[in-house]
């Protein structure tokens, strides 16, 4: 299926028709059995140690409490698996990457599926930003590591799901403002309220930052609304919107060795003089309506639900590349879907078994166009195209637990998509560059866990051993099959979907309210990986390739303790190894290198002290280990570790609340790199990040 041929009228017929067939789901089983915090990301309920694949969980303290939110690295710093850059520059947005998956992306994120509140907000074709996403308005994360191509379809590498804000009781209204160094400026506003069958919650908020270096100042404007209503017992219907106009967000890209070594601050001449930069708006809509129901009205034995999703997203984009052929470019990006999903529990004396059953439909379209760069203003049209993207994807997802092992949970699942790529071009004098493309994909997973308890009455203890296989895809985006190296519209003919082998297994559990652990270890065979590179004819556009094959093998150990009701630990150390095992670029053979931009270590230590009132504070340590910055592994970068601090008050009141709070970055003015440009044409691997820098922020919120 193809968007090439759909009419906006078709594309909301077709979504209006996914809705109408659902006014039906939950948002938790209930009955099934006592453990920890449920699980939403794995789309089958489930229980965070119990489940067999590797779940991090995020704290509302963790977004909020005295934080930034210039991005959401500072968040999810603490995920052994997960490495967060490029939080400097917001002409190329954040960049994450899941044991690798999403590291090629020279900007915004790829091979990861990004989900919020319970909608998918990564494109069909593996793009997603996280500039529609603020900080601000999240209460809670979900970060599952490793791949889910049997959840999610294609580009699920790994899955980041957030959730935002629900309103509490009553009528509350907050408010927000910090300040900080190199010209940073946040202001938020927030209004809910809470009734019998009715919650709403709207948001504002606007950052302005100058920036480290030259070159690199951002403004954006976001807003958020949320709206919630329930029809009966177990039938809520929710609507959230979100709009971000972001006009200014410069780049000033990347520098030599001899240039950071000069002035670290300074931009790279050539993205001043062609006015590297980029400018977005984007609008979202997304309805879903969720049930559960009982067959019979006293029992919670039988449990059936069905929900159903629809949204459109809208995005206009246009940015300048440092060069002038092309170097100018616009798209208008119009993306949804719905789908509807199935669910049934059913528990006994013999155990429980879960199944969840669904469809998605999710469509793309593209209208790009490339002009001539005349020093940051659009010359003579160079390329236009209609682009588009389709995934259908059905899926089966179980869960059983006989109850005779006590102990035991079986996982199966299998996933099938039909994916549908097609251009049509409307430049056509380089000749007709139209062309259609399709792909079919099976996407088998399954997983078991073993628990046993220690028998201690008086502290609840419980350990899980498991092992998790899977099979993942991820096809290029239409952005990388428009990024066509021989300098012609249509897309790169010579790149296809890479496919991976993934086996995971560990140990996880708790003793207690007071200890919690992780030690999880992994093996993927990849095939066909998808590489960036760049050419000297277009200097700070990336081109991609599939190198041969590759082997990751890694290890993600995380865990934290309570030492008293208000004192706690935070630490995560991630060994990775990630290796061509065949590849031959440029007539060199690359076979046993190391990929690029990825650490063979990580490490994360944090301190935390909470109270509901009086003092907080978290002090943490990030070390990130020397990484290659290109292929052939000529480049290393160096080793670094960093340390932040957040310190603050909570003063609560009858009527009122406020938090103080003031944050230093890079406390010991570390020199490092924010980001590292893969294989960078002219040595121009570097982006230098911020040295020391202070902020202070106060919030406020009124209660009735």
């Amino acid at each position: 299926m193809s968007l090439q041929n759909l009419s906006m009228k078709r594309i909301i017929f077709l979504l209006s028709c996914l809705y109408m067939l659902s006014a039906y789901s939950q948002d938790t089983l209930v009955g099934i059995v006592t453990d920890s915090v449920v699980i939403r990301a794995t789309r089958i309920r489930g229980f965070q140690h119990s489940i067999p694949r590797a779940i991090n969980l995020i704290s509302e303290a963790q977004f909020q409490e005295g934080q930034q939110q210039l991005s959401l690295t500072e968040s999810l710093v603490g995920v052994p698996g997960l490495l967060a850059s490029n939080g400097e520059n917001f002409a190329q947005d954040v960049r994450l990457s899941i044991r690798g998956f999403g590291a090629r992306a020279p900007f915004g994120i790829r091979g990861i599926k990004l989900v919020v509140d319970g909608f998918i907000f990564s494109t069909p074709d593996g793009q997603g930003q996280l500039d529609n996403v603020d900080p601000g308005i999240l209460s809670r994360g979900e970060v599952l590591r490793g791949a889910s191509s049997g959840l999610y379809g294609n580009a699920a590498g790994g899955v980041v799901s957030l959730t935002t804000a629900s309103p509490e009781e009553g009528f509350q209204l907050n408010g927000g403002l910090a300040l900080g160094g190199f010209g940073f400026q946040r202001y938020q506003m927030r209004a809910s309220y809470a009734g019998e069958n009715l919650s709403q919650l709207y948001y504002g908020a606007r950052t302005v930052n100058q920036g480290y270096r030259a070159h690199s100042q951002v403004q954006n404007d976001f807003f958020h609304g949320r709206w919630s209503y329930t029809l009966k017992p177990f039938h809520t219907i929710t609507l959230i919107a979100n709009y971000l106009n972001s006009p200014l967000a410069q780049d000033p890209g990347g520098l030599t060795l001899d240039e950071v070594e000069e002035n670290r601050r300074q931009a790279r001449g050539r993205n001043v003089d062609f006015g590297a930069g980029e400018s977005v708006s984007q609008g979202m809509i997304g309805l879903k309506s969720t049930k559960l129901w009982y067959p019979s009205p006293n029992s919670v034995h039988v449990v059936h639900g069905l929900s159903a999703r629809l949204q459109v997203t809208q995005r206009d984009f246009s940015n300048f590349l440092p060069f002038q052929f092309g170097g100018a470019v616009a798209f208008d990006r119009l993306f949804g879907g719905g789908g509807i999903d199935y669910e049934f529990k059913k528990s006994g004396v013999w155990g429980y078994y879960m199944l969840t059953a669904g469809l998605d439909v999710d469509l793309q379209q593209d209208d790009r166009q490339r002009f001539m760069n005349m020093n940051g203003e659009r010359g003579d049209l160079t390329l236009d195209q209609k682009e588009s993207f389709s995934d259908v994807g059905v899926f089966l997802l179980q869960s059983l637990s006989p109850l005779s092992t006590r102990s035991l949970t079986l996982d199966l699942g299998i996933r099938w998509d039909r994916l549908g790529i097609g251009l049509e071009d409307q430049f056509l004098a380089d000749e007709d560059q139209s062309a259609q493309l399709s792909y079919t994909q099976w996407s088998p997973s399954g997983g078991i866990s073993y628990k046993w308890l220690d028998g201690r009455e008086d502290v609840y203890t419980e350990h899980y051993v498991y092992v998790h296989s899977s099979v993942s895809f991820e096809t290029p985006t239409l952005t990388e099959l428009s990024n066509n190296p021989s300098g012609l519209g249509g897309f790169n003919p010579e790149i296809q979907p890479q496919t991976a082998q993934n086996l995971e297994g560990g140990f996880k559990g708790r003793i207690g309210n007071g200890f919690q652990y992780q030690a999880v270890g992994y093996l993927i065979f990849l095939e066909n990986e998808l590489v960036p590179y760049e050419l000297a004819d277009f200097p700070g556009r990336t081109f991609y390739r599939n190198a041969g094959a590759s082997r990751r093998t890694g290890l993600e150990v995380n865990g934290n303790y309570l030492w008293t009701p208000n004192l706690r630990t935070e630490v995560a150390y991630t060994y990775a190894v990630y290796r061509y095992r065949s590849y031959i670029a440029d007539g060199e053979n690359l076979e046993g290198n190391e990929l690029p931009g990825l650490p063979n270590h990580q490490g994360y230590v944090a301190v935390i002290y909470q109270k509901e009132e009086g003092f907080f504070g978290r002090a943490w340590l990030q070390h990130r280990g020397q990484v290659f910055a290109d292929d052939a592994n000529a480049v290393e970068i160096a080793p670094y570790t960093i340390i932040n601090l957040r310190l603050g008050w909570n003063f609560l009141r009858e009527k009122w609340d406020a938090q103080p709070y003031v944050g230093v970055n890079n406390l010991t003015n570390t020199p490092y790199f924010a980001n590292i440009r893969i294989n960078a044409f002219g040595g121009r691997y570097y982006e230098p990040a911020g040295g020391r820098h202070l902020f202070i922020g106060v919030k406020v919120q009124f209660h009735k």
